[in-house]
């Protein structure tokens, strides 16, 4: 992968997300960067809590072409009961130009949380 060099950026944290229903088509949005021109973001940092009962996978992806839901990171496995945190060094590079938006294969009960750091590249 190459560097991403950002030009000029405003860094963010999300909202936190609270994935209570699994599979793709309950995706949650984790960052919109909305109809403005010329914009991007980069996830710099991750923070991810699963209380759903068991492991879990989280993905994480954009809207892609159209409304379809394309993968972005690799699988993002998750142990119950741990955070998950992966800052810059560990942090899969994508450029994104389309809506953040991550969900998982399966809950059990409760929820997963995730909370992000990421820059608007303008």
């Amino acid at each position: 992968m190459g560097v991403v060099t950002l030009r000029g950026y405003v860094q963010h944290t999300t909202e936190r997300v609270d994935i209570d229903t699994a599979l793709v088509a309950n995706a949650e949005l984790l960052w919109t960067l909305g109809t403005t021109p010329n914009r991007s973001a980069i996830i710099l940092k991750m923070v991810v809590f699963n209380a759903t009962g068991g492991n879990d996978i989280l993905h994480v992806g954009d809207t892609g072409v159209g409304i379809a839901f394309v993968e972005r990171f690799p699988d993002l496995y998750l142990a119950n009961g741990l955070n998950l945190f992966i800052a810059d060094v560990n942090m899969p590079e994508y450029e994104f130009f389309n809506d953040i938006y991550v969900y998982a294969d399966t809950v059990l009960a409760n929820d997963i949380q995730v909370i992000a750091t990421v820059a608007e590249i303008f």
